[in-house]
Protein backbone atom coordinates (compact mmCIF):
# COMPACT_ATOMS: atom_id res chain seq x y z
CA UNK A 1 0.00 0.00 0.00
CA UNK A 2 2.87 2.27 0.32
CA UNK A 3 3.20 2.71 -3.62
CA UNK A 4 0.16 4.46 -4.30
CA UNK A 5 0.49 6.40 -0.78
CA UNK A 6 3.70 7.37 -2.46
CA UNK A 7 2.86 8.47 -5.32
CA UNK A 8 0.32 10.60 -4.26
CA UNK A 9 2.24 12.43 -2.15
CA UNK A 10 4.96 12.88 -4.66
CA UNK A 11 2.63 14.26 -7.47
CA UNK A 12 0.66 16.34 -4.92
CA UNK A 13 3.76 17.96 -3.48
CA UNK A 14 4.90 18.93 -6.77
CA UNK A 15 1.55 20.52 -7.90
CA UNK A 16 1.61 22.33 -4.66
CA UNK A 17 5.17 23.47 -4.88
CA UNK A 18 5.80 23.74 -8.68
CA UNK A 19 2.31 23.77 -10.08
CA UNK A 20 2.30 27.11 -11.57
CA UNK A 21 5.58 26.77 -13.87
CA UNK A 22 4.36 22.64 -15.13
CA UNK A 23 2.47 22.83 -18.05
CA UNK A 24 -1.38 22.29 -18.27
CA UNK A 25 -0.93 18.61 -19.68
CA UNK A 26 1.94 17.52 -16.84
CA UNK A 27 -0.20 18.84 -14.32
CA UNK A 28 -3.00 17.11 -15.87
CA UNK A 29 -1.31 13.87 -15.93
CA UNK A 30 -0.28 14.31 -12.25
CA UNK A 31 -3.57 14.66 -10.99
CA UNK A 32 -5.29 11.50 -13.24
CA UNK A 33 -1.95 9.48 -11.42
CA UNK A 34 -3.40 11.15 -8.35
CA UNK A 35 -6.84 9.89 -8.57
CA UNK A 36 -5.95 6.63 -10.28
CA UNK A 37 -4.22 5.67 -7.16
CA UNK A 38 -6.63 7.11 -4.75
CA UNK A 39 -9.00 4.79 -6.23
CA UNK A 40 -7.26 1.52 -6.52
CA UNK A 41 -6.27 2.48 -2.63
CA UNK A 42 -10.16 2.88 -2.01
CA UNK A 43 -11.04 -0.50 -3.37
CA UNK A 44 -7.55 -2.22 -1.59
CA UNK A 45 -9.27 -1.42 1.60
CA UNK A 46 -12.36 -2.14 0.88
CA UNK A 47 -11.19 -5.44 0.07
CA UNK A 48 -8.84 -5.71 2.96
CA UNK A 49 -12.12 -5.05 5.01
CA UNK A 50 -14.36 -7.34 3.66
CA UNK A 51 -11.71 -9.93 4.50
CA UNK A 52 -11.63 -9.08 8.18
CA UNK A 53 -15.49 -9.62 8.54
CA UNK A 54 -15.18 -13.18 6.48
CA UNK A 55 -12.29 -14.05 8.84
CA UNK A 56 -14.39 -12.53 11.86
CA UNK A 57 -17.29 -14.81 10.25
CA UNK A 58 -19.57 -11.27 10.81
CA UNK A 59 -20.03 -10.78 7.07
CA UNK A 60 -23.49 -9.62 6.65
CA UNK A 61 -25.29 -10.05 3.34
CA UNK A 62 -27.80 -7.52 3.10
CA UNK A 63 -30.24 -9.04 -0.02
CA UNK A 64 -32.57 -6.49 -1.33
CA UNK A 65 -33.82 -7.34 -5.01
CA UNK A 66 -32.26 -5.22 -7.44
CA UNK A 67 -32.73 -4.86 -11.51
CA UNK A 68 -29.76 -6.74 -12.81
CA UNK A 69 -29.96 -4.34 -15.37
CA UNK A 70 -29.52 -1.38 -13.63
CA UNK A 71 -26.28 -3.20 -11.85
CA UNK A 72 -24.53 -4.17 -14.76
CA UNK A 73 -24.85 -0.38 -16.16
CA UNK A 74 -23.67 0.82 -12.51
CA UNK A 75 -21.04 -1.45 -12.61
CA UNK A 76 -19.77 -0.57 -16.30
CA UNK A 77 -20.04 3.44 -15.58
CA UNK A 78 -17.25 2.80 -12.62
CA UNK A 79 -15.24 0.20 -15.19
CA UNK A 80 -15.17 3.18 -17.92
CA UNK A 81 -14.18 5.91 -15.70
CA UNK A 82 -10.63 3.91 -14.64
CA UNK A 83 -10.22 2.37 -18.02
CA UNK A 84 -11.64 4.62 -20.66
CA UNK A 85 -10.15 2.98 -23.94
CA UNK A 86 -11.64 -0.47 -22.88
CA UNK A 87 -14.18 -1.89 -25.14
CA UNK A 88 -17.02 -3.43 -23.43
CA UNK A 89 -19.84 -5.03 -24.90
CA UNK A 90 -23.27 -5.90 -22.72
CA UNK A 91 -25.49 -9.24 -23.70
CA UNK A 92 -28.52 -9.52 -21.21
CA UNK A 93 -32.08 -10.40 -21.62
CA UNK A 94 -34.89 -8.00 -22.65
CA UNK A 95 -36.86 -9.34 -20.05
CA UNK A 96 -36.35 -7.64 -16.86
CA UNK A 97 -34.73 -10.16 -13.94
CA UNK A 98 -34.96 -9.55 -10.35
CA UNK A 99 -32.39 -10.96 -7.92
CA UNK A 100 -31.98 -10.76 -4.19
CA UNK A 101 -28.21 -9.59 -3.57
CA UNK A 102 -26.43 -7.46 -1.52
CA UNK A 103 -25.62 -4.88 -4.79
CA UNK A 104 -22.28 -3.35 -2.69
CA UNK A 105 -20.75 -6.64 -2.61
CA UNK A 106 -21.95 -7.96 -5.86
CA UNK A 107 -20.77 -4.96 -7.71
CA UNK A 108 -17.45 -5.17 -6.32
CA UNK A 109 -17.27 -8.51 -7.54
CA UNK A 110 -17.89 -7.58 -11.08
CA UNK A 111 -15.49 -4.36 -10.66
CA UNK A 112 -12.99 -6.33 -9.05
CA UNK A 113 -13.52 -9.43 -12.33
CA UNK A 114 -13.67 -6.44 -14.85
CA UNK A 115 -10.16 -4.68 -13.87
CA UNK A 116 -8.58 -7.88 -13.83
CA UNK A 117 -9.67 -8.19 -17.94
CA UNK A 118 -6.96 -5.11 -17.99
CA UNK A 119 -4.21 -5.48 -15.84
CA UNK A 120 -3.10 -8.79 -16.65
CA UNK A 121 -3.99 -8.29 -20.51
CA UNK A 122 0.40 -7.87 -20.82
CA UNK A 123 0.62 -4.82 -23.14
CA UNK A 124 -2.35 -6.09 -25.29
CA UNK A 125 -5.78 -4.58 -26.47
CA UNK A 126 -8.18 -6.60 -24.04
CA UNK A 127 -12.09 -5.89 -25.41
CA UNK A 128 -14.80 -7.34 -22.59
CA UNK A 129 -18.01 -8.87 -23.06
CA UNK A 130 -20.39 -8.99 -20.00
CA UNK A 131 -23.17 -11.70 -20.61
CA UNK A 132 -26.31 -12.23 -18.33
CA UNK A 133 -28.76 -15.38 -18.50
CA UNK A 134 -31.51 -16.83 -16.76
CA UNK A 135 -30.94 -20.46 -16.34
CA UNK A 136 -33.44 -22.29 -14.17
CA UNK A 137 -33.48 -21.22 -10.80
CA UNK A 138 -29.87 -18.81 -11.30
CA UNK A 139 -28.99 -16.10 -13.29
CA UNK A 140 -25.22 -16.24 -14.38
CA UNK A 141 -22.69 -13.62 -15.04
CA UNK A 142 -20.02 -13.82 -17.89
CA UNK A 143 -17.51 -11.48 -18.00
CA UNK A 144 -14.99 -12.75 -21.00
CA UNK A 145 -11.95 -10.63 -22.72
CA UNK A 146 -9.64 -11.77 -25.36
CA UNK A 147 -6.39 -11.24 -23.73
CA UNK A 148 -3.41 -13.78 -23.01
CA UNK A 149 -6.13 -15.68 -20.68
CA UNK A 150 -4.51 -17.98 -18.06
CA UNK A 151 -1.71 -20.12 -17.20
CA UNK A 152 -3.19 -23.25 -16.65
CA UNK A 153 -0.72 -23.95 -13.57
CA UNK A 154 -2.50 -20.96 -12.00
CA UNK A 155 -6.55 -21.91 -12.63
CA UNK A 156 -6.29 -24.47 -9.87
CA UNK A 157 -5.51 -22.02 -6.93
CA UNK A 158 -6.82 -19.10 -8.84
CA UNK A 159 -9.17 -18.29 -6.37
CA UNK A 160 -6.81 -19.09 -3.27
CA UNK A 161 -5.10 -15.82 -1.19
CA UNK A 162 -2.96 -18.04 0.58
CA UNK A 163 0.48 -17.72 -0.81
CA UNK A 164 3.00 -20.94 -0.24
CA UNK A 165 6.10 -22.23 -1.85
CA UNK A 166 3.55 -24.83 -3.81
CA UNK A 167 1.56 -21.83 -4.65
CA UNK A 168 3.61 -19.21 -5.63
CA UNK A 169 1.52 -17.26 -8.03
CA UNK A 170 0.30 -14.19 -7.06
CA UNK A 171 -0.27 -10.51 -8.98
CA UNK A 172 2.56 -8.92 -10.44
CA UNK A 173 0.36 -6.08 -10.76
CA UNK A 174 -0.75 -5.42 -6.94
CA UNK A 175 -2.08 -8.95 -5.17
CA UNK A 176 -4.84 -9.96 -7.73
CA UNK A 177 -5.52 -12.89 -5.19
CA UNK A 178 -7.11 -11.06 -2.78
CA UNK A 179 -9.73 -9.51 -4.70
CA UNK A 180 -10.43 -13.52 -6.18
CA UNK A 181 -10.49 -14.95 -2.99
CA UNK A 182 -13.11 -12.29 -1.83
CA UNK A 183 -14.76 -12.62 -5.50
CA UNK A 184 -15.52 -16.53 -4.14
CA UNK A 185 -16.36 -15.44 -0.81
CA UNK A 186 -19.33 -13.14 -2.19
CA UNK A 187 -20.76 -15.67 -4.19
CA UNK A 188 -21.04 -18.06 -1.79
CA UNK A 189 -22.26 -16.02 0.87
CA UNK A 190 -25.20 -15.31 -1.80
CA UNK A 191 -25.36 -19.46 -2.42
CA UNK A 192 -23.85 -19.48 -5.90
CA UNK A 193 -20.84 -20.42 -7.40
CA UNK A 194 -17.57 -18.81 -9.25
CA UNK A 195 -15.38 -20.54 -12.36
CA UNK A 196 -12.91 -19.57 -14.26
CA UNK A 197 -11.73 -21.30 -17.54
CA UNK A 198 -9.26 -20.16 -20.88
CA UNK A 199 -11.47 -19.65 -23.72
CA UNK A 200 -10.60 -22.13 -26.75
CA UNK A 201 -10.75 -18.87 -29.02
CA UNK A 202 -8.26 -16.90 -26.77
CA UNK A 203 -8.93 -14.78 -23.62
CA UNK A 204 -10.21 -15.88 -20.19
CA UNK A 205 -13.75 -16.35 -19.19
CA UNK A 206 -14.81 -15.63 -15.68
CA UNK A 207 -18.65 -16.80 -14.77
CA UNK A 208 -20.28 -16.81 -11.63
CA UNK A 209 -24.05 -17.66 -10.42
CA UNK A 210 -26.73 -16.87 -8.20
CA UNK A 211 -29.73 -17.86 -7.21
CA UNK A 212 -33.16 -16.19 -8.26
CA UNK A 213 -34.63 -16.81 -4.60
CA UNK A 214 -33.15 -15.86 -1.30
Amino acid sequence: MRTPLTGIIGASSTLLEEGNKIPYEVQTKLIEGIQNDSQWLLNMIENILSITKVQKNDMVIDKSEEIVEEVIEGTVSTFRKRFPNAKIIVNQPESVILLPIDIMLISQVLINLLENTQKHAQGQRSDVVIEVKEMGDFVSFIIADNGPGIDPKILPMLFNFTVTSENPYKDSTRDLGIGLSICKTIIRAHGGEIYANNRPEGGAQFMFTIPLCK
